[in-house]
C-alpha cells in the first residue's frame, strides 16, 4: 500500500495490509480489494479478501519510518475484532461459524482443521449490490417449493418432506432440521442426477416465485427498479456452473437468498447457515478463521457437524441500515451480546466535514485501537491526508476525529472499525 504521507503522530498511524486470493475472489479489474491496493490492473489475479487486524493469517503492519512492526507487536496485545474489505466473483461455501463452547471443542479435537478455540460472529455492510444466501426462510416457503420443485423433494425424501410441509405453520425446528440433513447428507451421484432433471426441466419451464403476485404489486407499488429477493431461475443454474452437481444448489430452496443495497447490513450470529455469492462489502468480525462448511466448495466439508449446531429458526433476514451518529455518519451494531466488533461508515458529499467525539456519541468509545479504512475519494482524518486505500489505526485514547472531504466531485468514504467499550 502507497500512503500520502508518513504518520507522525502516534495516536493515528499507517498499516500496511495483507490481501487474500481465494479462487472465489474477482479478478484485479473489478475487485474492490484489488482497486484499494492500487492492483487493479491485474487481471490475472483474484483479489478476494483484504484483511486489517492482528489474525496470525493475515497480521496488519504498522508503517513507521524506520522499520513496519506487527500491529500485534506495535500494540502489545491481539485486537479482538478482525475487519475485511471482500471481493466475492462466485459463491462461498454454504457453512457457519460456531459459538464459543463448539469452536473450543472442535480446536480442542481437531486443531489442524479448526484452528481457532474462539467464535467468529460477524457483520457485513455491502459496498455494492451483495447478494448472499443467510438463514432458513419461513416455513410457509420451505413447503412451497417442496411441493413446487420435485427435484427438491424428491433429494429430500417423500415421507420428511411430506412431514414438514402437513407442519409447515408450525415453523417445528426438529422437522426443519429432518429436511436440511436430508438434502446435504443424500447420495451424490442421486443429487447431480436431480439437478441435471431440474436443469433440464428449467429449458421450458420456471421455478414459480414464493408469493409471486404480491411481490408484483408491491415493487410496483413503490416504483423500485431494486428488487430484494434473487431469482431462483437463474440462481440455481449459476450455482450450477460454479459448482457443478453440487449439493449446494438446493440450498436455494431452503435459505433466504436476496440482495442487500449499498449500505445495508446483515449480521450474521453463531450457527446461521450463509453463503455469500456476488459483490463488494466490508465485513467485521471477532478474530477468528473458524469455518464449518458443507456444500459449494472443493474444501473439507464437515456435513455431520454442520447439521448438528445449526440454528434452525426459520424467518425472513433482518437488514439492517444502520443508526445516524452525525451528519455523514450511520453506525452498524452486531447482536446484543458481541462485544468485539462495531462499525462506523461516514460518507461526505463535497467539500464539508464531520466532527466525531467519540465519548459523547453513545456506544462510539473504543475499548482497544480502532482500525480506519478509507473505501474511496480523498480529504483528511484529524488534519493528516488520506486517500482511496489508506489505513489507519487509530489508538484507543483518541477521543475526536474530524474528518473532512477536500474534493467537490467525489464522495470521502470511510469506515471505522473498533470493540465498543459500551
Amino acid at each position: 500500500l502507497k500512503f500520502t504521507q508518513t504518520m507522525t503522530d502516534s495516536s493515528l498511524v499507517a498499516l500496511s495490509l495483507t490481501a487474500q486470493h481465494y479462487a472465489w475472489g474477482k479478478p484485479g479489474n473489478r475487485s474492490k480489494v484489488a482497486q484499494l491496493l492500487s492492483k487493479s490492473g491485474d487481471t490475472t489475479t483474484r483479489y478476494a479478501e483484504l484483511w486489517m487486524g492482528t489474525h496470525k493469517n493475515g497480521p496488519s503492519k504498522v508503517v513507521l519510518a524506520d522499520k513496519q512492526p506487527l500491529l500485534s507487536e506495535y500494540l502489545g496485545t491481539e485486537l479482538p475484532y478482525l475487519f475485511k474489505v471482500l471481493s466475492v466473483d462466485k459463491s462461498l461455501s454454504i457453512q457457519a461459524h460456531p459459538n464459543k463452547q463448539l469452536a473450543k471443542q472442535l480446536h480442542a479435537e481437531r486443531p489442524n482443521i479448526y484452528k481457532d478455540a474462539n467464535h467468529k460472529p460477524e457483520m457485513a455492510v455491502a459496498l455494492t449490490p451483495f447478494e448472499a444466501m443467510c438463514g432458513f426462510r419461513p416455513s410457509s416457503q420451505i413447503s412451497f417449493f417442496l411441493q413446487n420443485v420435485p427435484e427438491f423433494k424428491r433429494v429430500v425424501g417423500a415421507d420428511i418432506a411430506q412431514s414438514f410441509i402437513d407442519s409447515a405453520d408450525a415453523n417445528d425446528a426438529p422437522k426443519l432440521k429432518a429436511v436440511f440433513t436430508a438434502v446435504m447428507t443424500a447420495d451424490t451421484a442421486r443429487v447431480q442426477k436431480e439437478i441435471d432433471v431440474m436443469l433440464k426441466r428449467l429449458d421450458t419451464e420456471t421455478i414459480p416465485a414464493f408469493n409471486a403476485s404480491e411481490k408484483e404489486e408491491k415493487e410496483e407499488k413503490n416504483n423500485d427498479s431494486f428488487v430484494r429477493d434473487l431469482d431462483l431461475n437463474e440462481l440455481v443454474k449459476r450455482l450450477n456452473a460454479q459448482y457443478v452437481g453440487d449439493v449446494g444448489v438446493f440450498a436455494a430452496f431452503m435459505l433466504n437468498c436476496f440482495r442487500l443495497k449499498p449500505g445495508e447490513a446483515v449480521f450474521l450470529a453463531a450457527n446461521l447457515p450463509h453463503a455469500y455469492l456476488d459483490g463488494d462489502c466490508l465485513e467485521c468480525m471477532a478474530c477468528s478463521d473458524n469455518v464449518v462448511r458443507a456444500g459449494l466448495t472443493p474444501k473439507l466439508r464437515d456435513t455431520n457437524v454442520l447439521c448438528a449446531m445449526l440454528n434452525y429458526t426459520a424467518s425472513l433476514p433482518n437488514i439492517m441500515s444502520g443508526a445516524n451518529i452525525g451528519s455523514y455518519t450511520v453506525q452498524y451494531r452486531a447482536g446484543a451480546d458481541i462485544s468485539e466488533f462495531r462499525l462506523d461508515r461516514t460518507m461526505i458529499v463535497g467539500k464539508n466535514k464531520e466532527t466525531l467525539n467519540l465519548h459523547a456519541i453513545d456506544g462510539c468509545a473504543s475499548k482497544h485501537a480502532s482500525i480506519i479504512l478509507v473505501y474511496e475519494g480523498s480529504g483528511s482524518v484529524n488534519g493528516k491526508p488520506v486517500k482511496q486505500g489508506d489505513c489507519l489505526l487509530a489508538t484507543a485514547d483518541v477521543e475526536q476525529l474530524t474528518i473532512e472531504n477536500r474534493q467537490d466531485e467525489i464522495t470521502l468514504k470511510l469506515a471505522r472499525c473498533y470493540a465498543p467499550s459500551s
